[in-house]
């Protein structure tokens, strides 16, 4: 017996186009238009849980950051270094206003 390969052998690129064509021919357009039109529509209207995200100074970036609290004020933090252990009658807690 003669073995000779298909025209339609896997390493030919016609081969490819022809899967490609083939597999096309089986995509129905109406449901996949309708299926793209409502998942933009979701993703247009159907809004995430938005996080929130805290922004605590660091004293390399202090003096760039200007922050707003929940009553419209703008404040800056000014870094300064100090020793703790002279000071430690003066260190008490802040609550942060968020």
């Amino acid at each position: 017996m003669d073995f000779h390969r298909d025209s339609r052998s896997i390493s030919s690129p016609f081969y490819f186009l022809f899967i490609i064509r083939t597999m096309l021919n089986h995509i129905r357009v109406y449901p996949l238009v309708l299926g793209l039109i409502i998942g933009v529509i979701g993703i247009l209207f159907i809004k995430p849980e938005q996080i929130i995200s805290y922004k605590y100074p660091v004293p390399e970036k202090a003096k760039d950051i200007i922050y707003k609290d929940r009553n419209d004020m703008c404040y800056q933090y000014i870094p300064q270094e100090v020793d703790c252990d002279k000071n430690e009658s003066r260190i008490k807690p802040f609550p942060l206003s968020l």
